[in-house]
């Protein structure tokens, strides 16, 4: 089974029934790895492509939204935003300062404003409040670190989750 709409062309299940999109979108100056995956092809929804191409189209607005709600996480001491933080500056030393593209004297703040969007993964399938929709992954810099900080958002755009992946 296909679907086909305006923006993604032709989507097609593979040989296990599942549907896989990948582009690279401009979000800045940077050039990010975008894809949508559906695990049941049959499940997707005109609707659901819609949403996610609204989501692409406004990335910007998204990764800053994304960005304030890891700012709000930094106030708790045991959240996954501050450990992130904690690891690279321990990993990086006084050299952090170097690789930063902002610098306002905080340097938490500092650090989640200079962290690049590497990948962003839509799972169109997701419906729920608390179902992951869009996944956005961020790294200082992948010659850096091999962590990343990967934020999870819900079909609204908001932040439900945080991990740090290796």
């Amino acid at each position: 089974m296909a679907i086909e709409h305006d923006f993604f062309g032709i989507v097609e299940a593979s040989g296990d029934g599942s549907a896989y999109w990948s582009e690279n979108v401009e979000l800045g100056d940077r050039s990010v790895d975008v894809s949508l995956l559906a695990d049941d092809a049959s499940d997707l929804r005109e609707d659901d492509l819609d949403l996610v191409q609204a989501m692409i189209v406004t990335l910007e607005g998204i990764d800053r939204q994304t960005r304030e709600s890891m700012v709000v996480e930094l106030g708790d001491r045991s959240s996954v935003t501050v450990a992130y933080v904690d690891a690279l500056v321990e990993e990086l030393g006084e050299s952090i300062h170097d690789v930063l593209a902002v610098s306002s004297g905080d340097l938490p703040i500092d650090i989640l404003r200079s962290l690049l969007v590497t990948r962003v993964e839509f799972r169109p399938l997701s419906r729920g409040d608390d179902d992951v929709f869009a996944v956005f992954e961020y790294t200082l810099g992948e010659d850096l670190s091999e962590e990343y900080l990967v934020a999870s958002l819900n079909r609204s755009g908001e932040m439900v989750d945080t991990e740090i992946q290796g």
